[in-house]
């Protein structure tokens, strides 16, 4: 099974507000445009990751942390994105402070 890694400056754990609550987003960047990414929402049933633009065209690219290499990062599932990067716009994320990025969330609902 293939597997790809990213590390801490390929992607962004942020949150973004959904019907008025706060809930964790994963942002990773386009490897070779920083400026685009790709927007992965939490699945607390599944406890991974998904492309929220690729989900809404009902195909699934999942994403997880790990350790790797004695360091936190993303494990990006096998199945390639169907939809197109998105460009990066910070002003639409809220930040998560140091706690939260380095513990990601498990058990939070959608």
């Amino acid at each position: 099974m293939l597997r790809f890694w990213q590390k801490s400056p390929d992607y962004k754990f942020t949150k973004r507000k959904v019907f008025g609550k706060l809930k964790p987003l994963l942002i990773v960047f386009n490897a070779v445009n920083k400026d685009m990414c790709y927007k992965f929402g939490y699945d607390s049933c599944h406890k991974f990751y998904t492309c929220l633009e690729c989900k809404k065209r009902g195909h699934t690219v999942s994403a997880r942390f790990i350790q790797h290499n004695g360091e936190t990062t993303i494990e990006l599932g096998r199945l390639q994105h169907i939809c197109e990067p998105q460009k990066y716009i910070h002003e639409n994320f809220f930040n998560a402070s140091e706690e939260e990025k380095s513990i990601p969330p498990t058990n939070s609902s959608n």
